[in-house]
């Protein structure tokens, strides 16, 4: 199971973790995988790209382990970005539930 925490600093979303695999397939193509690998890396080029807001990336591919967070406070660019990816894992969540598990948490301790 691939399980994707959702990072929240004052109710906006400044970041995301993904970790385990998926596990669809074991013998063949993991659509589920395929698709949390194609989408986060998306969203992040996409916020290096058509932003100057780099995030900070933490990536151990044989851990199956994804970082990525903002590091300073973001226009409507990244915030879209964000929901976008969210709204992406939820829906891949309530299609295969026994894959892929969402959930959220509040940092209060992030500064800009």
């Amino acid at each position: 199971m691939t399980g994707v925490t959702i990072v929240k600093a004052s109710g906006k979303i400044i970041g995301f973790k993904m970790e385990g695999h998926a596990c669809y397939n074991p013998g063949g193509p993991d659509i589920i995988c395929a698709s949390l690998s194609a989408v986060s890396q998306m969203t992040i080029n996409g916020m290096n790209k058509l932003t100057d807001t780099q995030t900070i990336r933490v990536c151990r591919k044989d851990e199956g382990l994804l970082v990525a967070m903002i590091w300073r406070e973001s226009g409507d660019v990244v915030t879209g970005l964000l929901d976008a990816f969210v709204e992406f894992v939820q829906d891949l969540s309530h299609d295969y539930p026994q894959y892929v598990a969402v959930e959220e948490t509040e940092r209060s301790d992030y500064l800009w």
